[in-house]
């Protein structure tokens, strides 16, 4: 009996002693997503090098995600790593001091190797905040079985969409009732929320209801009143699924969408491909939201300097090209982007393309108030319900008044 316990106290101090630490990391994705199977193999990678155990939890609510970090990282129970989350919420998470700041602990020659707009959307206040893994933004996904090469402007895709309406086809969907997906255009014909001035958000200066907005609007309106997007789309309660439903089950040529989309293509067996969304009229590329997964720490953290270590792991050249061939994201670092590897990949390179053009979408807490207003003007004046110009100035003013309360 006591030879007995004694092995088993023997095998318990093992365990302790195998693992020096361990670090719980939080990320957005899913247990099912590739993405989040490469960090269950990147963490046990991780692990047999270091003997540092790290936990992973899946939090893929990111309006849960947010409410968790805030109330658990001051109080010590949060995650010592996010990987990932989007950078959209960087500013407001600076501000409560949950992110430690990375300039000044890493090489420069580091930081320096991640592309500029990617860091750009991880600084807040002329501090950096994260790693980024990957962007993303919504580009042209088409189906090849429909059309042999993608539309090279929007006429094409206007003589498209009439060519298969007589079929029962779509040329063209996508959630135009959703600002993030209706940005592009709108960026496009020149419009913006608030103007970037030297280095940082003026948020005074909201371009919402200037001239290359109202246009942008009027040429979606416009899409609505020809039948080329179907009407079905202004329904905010099923225009996310009308957009991809129809596109997985072979009804619609092109959607206007991003990577998130690819699994269900894929399950569906649909034969894809990937391209920039052509230019307007105008002459101009439209300019979609970029939105950067990175990795970051908790200020809070009692490991930082093991999650550091980790953070530099993740996003090292080796990982981060595994990690975008075998998610199809498109990657951060310069030496990864130019690698053979990933430039012969067409997926990729379609959506690094868009990428090029992209903006990465404000990180500044005052974004918070500008959705839910915006996402209510746009079908009113798609719709007709509402004259263009005046629902754009209604809207500046509401999101000034939510902005000077904001600030109180």
């Amino acid at each position: 009996m006591k030879k007995d316990l004694a092995v088993i106290v023997f095998v318990l101090l093992l365990a302790v002693f195998s693992f020096s630490k361990t670090l719980t990391l939080w990320t957005i994705y899913g247990e099912t997503t590739t993405e989040y199977k490469k960090l269950v193999e990147y963490t046990k990678e991780y692990t047999s090098k270091t003997k540092i155990n790290i936990d992973i939890v899946p939090v893929t609510d990111l309006t849960d995600f947010d409410t968790k970090l805030r109330v658990a990282a001051p109080s010590g129970q949060g995650p010592d790593i996010i990987a990932t989350a989007p950078h959209d919420r960087i500013g407001r998470w600076a501000e409560m001091q949950l992110l430690m700041k990375l300039d000044g602990q890493v090489d420069e020659k580091i930081l320096n190797s991640f592309t500029s707009s990617s860091i750009q959307g991880v600084t807040y206040k002329g501090h950096i905040y994260g790693f980024p893994l990957s962007v993303e933004s919504i580009g042209m996904v088409y189906n090849k079985d429909l059309i042999s090469t993608p539309p090279k402007d929007w006429n094409e895709i206007i003589d498209l969409s009439k060519n298969l309406k007589s079929k029962g086809l779509y040329g063209i969907v996508f959630p135009a009732v959703e600002p993030y997906h209706s940005y592009a255009i709108i960026r496009g014909f020149g419009g913006y929320i608030f103007s970037w001035e030297n280095g940082e958000y003026v948020v005074d200066n909201i371009g919402l209801n200037n001239e290359g907005t109202i246009e942008a609007i009027k040429f979606i309106k416009k899409l609505f009143d020809d039948g080329i997007l179907p009407i079905e789309l202004m329904d905010r309660t099923a225009t996310h699924s009308l957009s991809t439903g129809s596109f997985e089950e072979g009804k619609a040529a092109i959607q206007l969408n991003g990577p998130w989309v690819l699994p269900g293509l894929k399950e569906r067996g649909v034969n894809y491909g990937v391209s920039k969304i052509p230019v307007l009229p105008n002459g101009q590329d439209p300019k979609p939201f970029m939105g950067i997964q990175f990795v970051g720490i908790n200020n809070f953290s009692k490991n930082k300097k093991e999650a550091l270590d980790f953070a530099l792991f993740l996003t090292s050249k080796e990982k981060m090209i595994d990690f975008s061939l075998s998610t199809d994201r498109v990657p951060t670092r310069i030496d990864v982007i130019n690698d053979p590897a990933i430039q012969s990949n067409e997926i990729i390179k379609g959506w690094a393309e868009q990428a090029i053009v992209a903006e990465p979408m404000p990180n500044i807490p005052e974004m918070n108030v500008v959705w839910t207003a915006w996402a209510d003007a746009l079908p009113l004046m798609y719709s007709g319900k509402q004259p263009i110009e005046e629902t754009l100035n209604d809207l500046v003013e509401i999101i000034r008044e939510k902005i000077l309360i904001l600030q109180k």
